[in-house]
């Protein structure tokens, strides 16, 4: 969900990204504050912002060597005013992307309506 750093909150953010990239898991970002997870959030992507949904972290693995410390981007906005997407579906999201062998973020965000996908801070 998210790990306190230098900053703000890390958090793993699901996210739509291309096929060929080799990206298809969640990817980490820098929030103001800890959010909770299955909530809607935009964040940069690239040259654009897109829609992702903060994700679960899997759990740590075994200590290995520190690893330096990188520059996360920051959330671009938060949905607040929209009630989390529940752990039951991120585990179902979770089970069918490892099962269908797609990315998590391309899997949740087609689950979507397509008006959620296109939010922004007006709507």
């Amino acid at each position: 969900m998210s790990e306190e750093g230098a900053g703000g909150a890390r958090l793993s953010v699901a996210v739509d990204t291309p096929q060929h990239a080799g990206l298809g898991g969640v990817l980490d970002y820098r929030g103001a504050e800890p959010v909770p997870a299955g909530t809607l959030v935009r964040v940069p992507l690239g040259a654009r912002t897109v829609t992702g949904i903060v994700w679960d972290t899997a759990a740590p693995g075994p200590p290995g060597p520190p690893q330096q410390e990188i520059a996360l981007k920051p959330l671009a906005q938060v949905f607040a005013a929209l009630a989390p997407l529940t752990p039951p579906w991120r585990r179902l999201v979770d089970f069918a992307a490892a099962y269908y062998q797609r990315g998590v973020g391309e899997l949740a965000l087609s689950c979507l309506p397509p008006e959620l996908r296109k939010l922004d801070e007006v709507q």
